[in-house]
């Protein structure tokens, strides 16, 4: 099997620490629209509109960019502890990989699937933007259970 190219081990650990706060932030953030005033600023877009505006392009907006920097970090916190190698990289944790990452891939979509038919409105824009950390989450969450599961089957066995 052809190796995938992954990250080297310590950057889990950096991963880990842009994930977490993040993660947390923005969950607070979503839950009590907790946006703070000084990260009001003005930013650069290609594109920029409301619901009921036109669209403007190549314009400067005035916005608060906390979600924008929770999603930044958050993002490459989750590639970086999804995809950093573990200590011992081989081809079974490589295969448990995959199965993982194809796993959350199935759920992520069922998960979709079933908010296209049931949920409906504005509420479903967010439930799209959730699903865009889901995959990542979910493929982080099974690839340590099965690992856990696969490594602690093997202590055992020795």
């Amino acid at each position: 099997m052809k190796n995938l190219k992954l990250f080297p081990h310590k950057f889990k650990k950096i991963g880990w620490l842009l994930l977490l706060p993040n993660l947390v932030i923005g969950i607070l953030a979503y839950v009590y629209d907790w946006q703070p005033h000084w990260l009001e600023v003005e930013t650069f877009g290609i594109v920029s509109g409301t619901l009921f505006s036109s669209n403007e392009y190549f314009t400067f907006t005035t916005k608060n960019i906390l979600y924008e920097i929770v999603v930044f970090f958050g993002v490459i916190g989750a590639v970086l502890v999804g995809f950093s190698k573990v200590k011992e990289e081989d081809e079974i944790s490589m295969s448990i990989r995959l199965n993982s990452l194809a796993m959350a891939t199935y759920i992520n979509y069922a998960m979709i699937i079933l908010a296209f038919l049931l949920i409906h409105g504005m509420v479903f824009i967010n439930v799209m933007i959730f699903s865009m950390f889901a995959l990542l989450l979910l493929f982080i969450v099974i690839f340590h259970i099965q690992y856990h599961r696969f490594k602690n089957t093997f202590a055992h066995e020795k």
